[in-house]
């Protein structure tokens, strides 16, 4: 039950790290048959540092929140909290998954950009010196 009502917090954070980036606006969506949920910033261009600070600010403040309630608490929170932590950090999965892909290439400058009219998230390089975007295959 943790674990359920943690999803608005961690995708709020995303949201908090979308617009700390610049994005006009973030909407929230949910795929109920797979149950995922996320987080994205329409027609923002995210490069790979944007991106990694979207993708880490989640995980990062859960895990350092939880990692506090165990200091501050006794044995049964504390394992309760670990679990959690745990729980949390395999359900980051997709977003490690994405700042991975983005790592590995890099030196392509990849950008991505979500497109939510269409539901869909487009990866794409920018071509050196030129702001200029075209369409990873």
């Amino acid at each position: 039950m943790l674990g359920v009502l943690m999803i608005p917090l961690h995708e709020g954070l995303h949201g908090v790290a979308y617009k700390m980036m610049g994005a006009k606006s973030v909407q929230y969506r949910a795929n109920w048959k797979k149950f995922v949920f996320y987080a994205a910033a329409d027609g923002f261009p995210a490069g790979f540092n944007e991106f990694r600070f979207v993708a880490l600010l989640p995980f990062s403040v859960i895990s350092v929140i939880g990692i506090m309630i165990m200091v501050w608490s006794g044995f049964e929170w504390t394992t309760i909290m670990f679990g959690f932590i745990i729980g949390h950090a395999a359900c980051c999965g997709g977003d490690f998954g994405l700042l991975s892909y983005m790592h590995e290439h890099k030196e392509l400058d990849v950008i991505t950009v979500d497109d939510m009219e269409k539901g869909e998230t487009h990866f794409m390089i920018r071509k050196r010196n030129s702001d200029q975007l075209s369409m990873e295959e």
